[in-house]
């Protein structure tokens, strides 16, 4: 991909991923951003995948404010979201082919689940919680952890193919 059509596509697709947070900011539970990042990472690879998850991490801070714990979490979970499903892309040959399909649906929820448990441990870490503080976070998390798992189970088994029919037009 040549630097111009990298440039643009990265900070689009950022964009894009912005748009889908802020819409869907206001409803619990329900998160798209997964399943956009997921088909851009599959189909333009690990250095585009990278590039977009640090970019849409900082931008969000403008949009939701500057939280450290929150700067920490996002740029860890979606560094390492990229680099794993860009190396899951590359393993398929950027194909969708149903077992990639399969294990896209069951490694997208597994990474929700983690992003909420990695949440649950650099929120009280990072502000000082106590034990029992620590395993409160924790529990109330759970809830929200399962429908936001839920959600990216069904987004991802609707989404996933078409939208990386519809990238690799524009990653090719």
């Amino acid at each position: 991909m040549r630097p111009t059509r990298f440039i643009t596509l990265s900070a689009l697709y950022t964009a894009l991923l912005i748009c889908v947070q802020f819409v869907l900011s206001g409803v619990a539970g329900v998160e798209l951003v997964t399943v956009f990042l997921l088909a851009f990472c599959f189909m333009a690879g690990v250095k585009a995948g990278v590039t977009v998850a640090v970019c849409f991490s900082t931008m969000r801070c403008f949009l939701f404010g500057f939280y450290p714990s929150v700067i920490i979490l996002y740029l860890v979970y979606y560094t390492g979201f990229a680099l794993f499903f860009g190396f899951l892309g590359n393993r398929f040959h950027r194909k969708t082919t149903f077992y990639a399909f399969l294990w896209t649906v069951i490694l997208a929820t597994a990474f929700t689940a983690i992003f909420t448990l990695l949440d649950d441990v650099i929120t009280p870490l990072f502000y000082g919680f106590g034990l029992n503080a620590a395993k409160a976070y924790f529990y109330s998390s759970l809830p929200f952890m399962l429908s936001q798992c839920i959600c990216v189970a069904i987004s991802v088994s609707l989404l996933f193919v078409p939208l990386c029919k519809a990238l690799a037009f524009v990653t090719e």
